[in-house]
């Protein structure tokens, strides 16, 4: 499947680590033998989509890192690339990672994809079935869902998020949020959603 179709972005199309049609996870190749705040460095890559978009690390995209009960997924703090061009993540871990640890998407792609929609200006981007269960969100309830994607997009990103879920039921208006916010504005209550296609 295309990254974009008919100016929708599918979310999980982004999703590199997690999405075997997309860029393979970053390698860790230094890190810390002990939690804090620190810097990993990871072998050099260029990372895209399934295909072939360039995808974004940033401030705003979480990332998971390590397996097992050493899993966990942080928001980087700092990101940049060396002379090497190995890329360099800078957060505040509650673990210990270092050389073997895997980085990828922490979110499924759904801000690395609403990055690139920013990039062109705006655009709309949907979340699969493939994306929910990549995730592990629950379809329901919508207060749920509301609250795991307000962890995932920055509300200074100006998108509309399409929930091709497939599920239905009304949100209440304290948790049902518009993805589609004006830059630093916040989120906006909305009304119900249909099965298929919800717009945030």
């Amino acid at each position: 499947m295309a990254s974009q179709f008919l100016g929708i972005i599918d979310a999980f199309d982004f999703a590199y680590g997690v999405n075997p049609s997309a860029t393979a996870g970053l390698q860790v190749i230094s890190g810390s033998n002990a939690a804090g705040t620190y810097t990993v460095t990871c072998a050099p890559a260029n990372l895209a989509s399934a295909d072939g978009i360039p995808i974004t690390l940033s401030t705003l995209t979480p990332i998971t890192i390590g397996a097992d009960s050493n899993i966990e997924t942080v928001t980087p703090t700092a990101v940049s690339k060396n002379g090497l061009n190995q890329i360099l993540i800078t957060a505040v871990f509650a673990n210990a990672h270092s050389t073997g640890d895997v980085v990828r998407s922490g979110d499924g792609g759904l801000q690395e994809a609403a990055l690139f929609a920013l990039s062109q200006g705006s655009g709309a981007v949907a979340i699969s079935p493939q994306w929910f269960q990549a995730v592990g969100v629950a379809v329901t309830p919508k207060a749920a869902l509301d609250a795991k994607l307000l962890t995932y997009i920055s509300p200074s990103i100006n998108v509309t998020i399409l929930d091709y879920s497939g599920a239905t039921g009304t949100a209440t208006t304290a948790t049902a949020l518009s993805y589609n916010a004006a830059a630093a504005s916040g989120y906006a209550p909305v009304n119900t959603r249909a099965t298929g296609h919800i717009i945030y």
